[in-house]
């Protein structure tokens, strides 16, 4: 009989701008096309504050999958709470998705979770337990729910796993009843060791080369994605700013994630920028990449991995980018990662000074004006992430969750 595994949280797992999902999501196909029986059970908590049930349809839509939807009731704490169950198959992962009818899980701040449908969850994910008895439970988010939910779990005999995507996590008996703690780099596998004295074991994300490799590039664009502040966006402004003084001839692309395009173009620090050009709700990466000549990624926040980098990168494009978190192990040996003073930080609103992106605006015109320097540097970077090649990262995760079922 195969292993099985249940993934079960109330962050949406076909959530398109969290990198939590997006990577738990390739785990759970690979497994489920080894042969595992794979299972979901996901809430509707989105990183996306504006993304709500319709959206997630039109998500649906774009991958062609087609759902059912049951309407239900349950009894919780004397009152009744309707709910919908949305269940269909992706690439082998049998999912359902419920959404409740619970206003008030709609309003709470982002990661929060309301009291109706976290023991909705509970419930639901109760019943589940007793009808699958999964080998293996997978989950992130530290909800409050997060820890009755793996207890459910291990009552039923599985094996407990948590994805820790980001460094967002400050207790440390949130991870006493796991059995394992997966992490996606060195550098977050070090962070959680110093700050909480967990051990974890490292598995970069799986990153499927049919949804981003590219077979011919225009090379037209210095290209930023996601234009949130964590992300860099006041820091982008300040080279956005200068390469439009010294280089106009660079033009740039900034492309919507979590962060809307919108919101970004119609604020006073980017209105004035003549450089600059807009992709909206991208789906497919390769529609970036095909137009990027360079990649920047000032990112003030301490990034866990760098998806975006290892993607250009094994495109053959250069990358530039900030030395925050994981992006020098990501970038060692090919990218440039180049220093962002202390004083910025994910939520400073400053405009960096000339002399501060100085050097990101010499580094991006020397790639921009100097061919074999830019594809001396391509060529290194798809030989050193081959690290983190599909079938490579495929095989480390397939052997180390076969551990885990067979303990």
């Amino acid at each position: 009989m195969p292993p099985s595994l249940l993934f079960s949280s109330f962050h949406n797992y076909l959530d398109q701008g969290s990198g939590a999902a997006i990577s738990a999501r390739e785990v759970l196909r690979e497994l489920a096309r080894r042969g595992w029986r794979v299972r979901v059970l996901c809430g509707s908590l989105f990183d996306d504050a504006t993304a709500d049930e319709n959206s997630f349809y039109a998500t649906l839509k774009r991958r062609n999958i087609t759902p059912s939807v049951e309407r239900k009731r349950a009894v919780l704490a004397g009152k009744t709470v309707e709910f919908r169950l949305v269940r269909f198959l992706d690439d082998g992962v049998e999912a359902t998705v419920f959404f409740a009818d619970d206003a008030a899980s709609r309003v709470l701040p982002r990661g929060a979770l309301s009291r109706p449908s976290g023991e909705l969850l509970l419930k639901l994910l109760l019943d589940e337990c007793q009808t699958s008895k999964p080998d293996v439970y997978l989950t992130y988010g530290g909800y409050w729910a997060a820890l009755p939910a793996v207890k459910i779990a291990k009552k039923f005999g599985a094996a407990s796993v948590f994805y820790l995507c980001n460094f967002a996590y400050n207790r440390r008996d949130l991870f006493a009843e796991f059995d394992r703690i997966v992490v996606p780099s060195e550098f977050a596998k070090s962070f959680y060791r110093q700050k909480l004295d967990v051990a974890t074991d490292v598995i970069p994300p799986l990153i499927d080369d049919s949804k981003f490799r590219v077979a011919e590039n225009s090379r037209r664009f210095l290209t930023f994605v996601n234009p949130s502040p964590e992300k860099g966006r006041y820091f982008f402004v300040g080279i956005a700013r200068e390469l439009e003084r010294r280089f106009p001839e660079i033009p740039i692309l900034v492309v919507e994630s979590r962060s809307k395009i919108t919101t970004f173009a119609t604020s006073p620090e980017a209105r004035t920028l003549a450089n600059l050009y807009a992709l909206q709700q991208v789906d497919d990466p390769r529609e970036f990449y095909r137009q990027t000549r360079i990649l920047l990624a000032p990112s003030l926040c301490a990034e866990s991995f760098g998806r975006v980098a290892v993607e250009a990168g094994l495109n053959g494009i250069p990358v530039v980018c900030s030395n925050r978190g994981a992006l020098p192990e990501v970038v060692e040996g090919w990218g440039l990662a180049l220093d962002v003073p202390k004083c910025y930080t994910p939520t400073t609103r400053t405009i960096p000074t000339p002399n501060e992106i100085a050097p990101w605006v010499d580094a991006i015109a020397t790639l921009w004006n100097d061919d074999a320097y830019a594809q001396e540097i391509a060529r290194v970077a798809v030989e050193r992430l081959e690290r983190y090649a599909f079938q490579n990262v495929a095989a480390q995760t397939a052997a180390l969750f076969n551990d885990i079922a067979s303990q």
